[in-house]
């Protein structure tokens, strides 16, 4: 039987192996000195180191996913199992309630445990007296430790979800800052032109810079912009659509001379694949 390596098998480990491997590369990176060596040399020295940090980065970010994903597994067990005990517990309770007010009216009057009879101006005494039996306020604290434990880790869940989507939206933002400074980011983009109403190009333009979308105006003296807006998303949110005439997606050959470069800076896999095929 083949034995998986000790990094696939606990997820924490394998974590704290891309960890320490990011670290490794972005220390080597930042040593790296470009004026030692021939030119063409450096130039593709730190290209590689950079592609080792992109890598190392990535492979980070696949193991954090796949340790949460571990641990929501394992959460999700446990209430499960949570559950369980809270369903016998409440047949406990139902018994312990039921013995003790059998006790209670073998020793007490009647119409004052039921609130009847000449007590009938009074609310039933059982319900209070029941609280203070041993036997039912023992299993009521037990339920009641049960159900913390499982809002505790429902809500340790949804924390945890909702902190990845915020990390995923950062990076997403980050690598469309990358690519707006003109570095090669592959990342799922779609061409779309606005028409901005006459006298509001420049507030949607700004709205656009603003959310760090790639975008460019045709004209200065237009109202027309060329934007790559995110493929999950519509054109909707990114600008005020007061001072939208109209929105349109459109192939990335009709995109203007700026975003062209832009786009094609964004899908370098594709680019690579073209001229594989060629």
């Amino acid at each position: 039987m083949t034995r998986k390596p000790k990094s696939e098998q606990n997820p924490a480990a394998a974590v704290e192996n891309a960890r320490d491997e990011l670290e490794a590369a972005q220390n080597e990176l930042q040593a790296f000195d470009i004026h030692k060596g021939a030119l063409n040399e450096a130039a593709s020295r730190r290209r590689e180191l950079q592609e080792r940090v992109s890598i190392a980065r990535e492979r980070l970010q696949m193991a954090q996913a796949r340790f949460d994903e571990s641990e929501f597994a394992r959460i999700e067990g446990e209430i499960d199992e949570l559950q369980g005990d809270a369903q016998q517990i409440e047949g406990e309770l139902a018994a312990a309630r039921e013995k003790a007010e059998t006790d209670l009216r073998q020793h007490l009057n009647g119409d004052w445990l039921a609130g009847t009879g000449r007590f009938a101006s009074c609310p039933p005494a059982i319900n209070g007296l029941l609280g203070y039996s041993n036997s039912v306020n023992e299993v009521e604290q037990r339920r009641d430790a049960v159900r913390a434990r499982i809002a505790y880790l429902e809500r340790k869940v949804v924390d945890r979800r909702q902190e990845r989507s915020r990390q995923a939206a950062a990076a997403r933002v980050e690598a469309r800052k990358k690519l707006i400074r003109g570095a090669s980011v592959e990342i799922p983009l779609t061409p779309w032109r606005f028409v901005a109403v006459a006298g509001f190009g420049a507030d949607v333009a700004d709205s656009l810079d603003r959310k760090h979308i790639p975008m460019a105006t045709v004209d200065p003296r237009g109202r027309e912009i060329h934007c790559l807006l995110p493929s999950d998303s519509g054109p909707h949110g990114w600008a005020d659509g007061n001072h939208l005439e109209s929105v349109e997606r459109i192939t990335p050959a009709e995109l203007c001379p700026a975003m062209a470069a832009v786009w094609q800076r964004a899908t370098p896999s594709k680019k690579s694949g073209a001229k594989a095929n060629r």
